[in-house]
This record gives C-alpha cells, structure tokens and sequence, in this order.
C-alpha cells in the first residue's frame, strides 16, 4: 500500500483523510468535511483494513492507537484526535 507523503506542516485529520481514502479507495466527490465524520465502517472498513490502519498510525506519528478505539469511534476526526493527544506511546 502506498503511503500520502507527510508534508511540513500538513494537518494530522487530512493525513489520516488520504490514507484513509487510499485504503478504503474513497471517491475524491467526498470532501474533507464529510469523510472527517463518515463511518469508516459504513464506508468499507473491514477487520483486517481497520488492523492495516492501526499499523499506519503507528508508523506514521509513533502512536499506538488500540483497534477497539476504530470500533468504539470509527471516524477519522476521532483518530486525528486521539493521535494528536499521543495515544499511547510506543
């Protein structure tokens, strides 16, 4: 899976946004605002995509975001926020 670059500066929620859009190959017609309060499930998020996720999060702001927060809060604003607060640290 090929990973957005992170820009300088670049919002932790849109960074979520693309990965997001590229795992779940979202249509660009869905804009920023909505994808941020979509269900991730409703939108195709399985098991084994929300783990795939988990991974990038982890990789991608060294963050360890529990795949139970995905169920519990399935939108990517809830994980901008809880990667932004650090989750927990690996």
């Amino acid at each position: 899976m090929n990973t957005p670059p992170a820009d300088s500066g670049d919002d932790i929620e849109q960074r979520i946004g693309r990965q997001v859009r590229l795992l779940l190959d979202l249509p660009e017609s869905l804009t920023d605002g909505e994808l941020a309060w979509a269900d991730l499930f409703d939108h195709g998020l399985t098991s084994k995509s929300a783990l795939v996720l988990v991974g990038w999060l982890r990789d991608e702001f060294g963050v360890e975001v529990p795949p139970r927060a995905l169920w519990g809060d399935p939108y990517v604003a809830a994980l901008a926020e809880l990667a932004g607060r650090g989750g927990t640290r690996r």
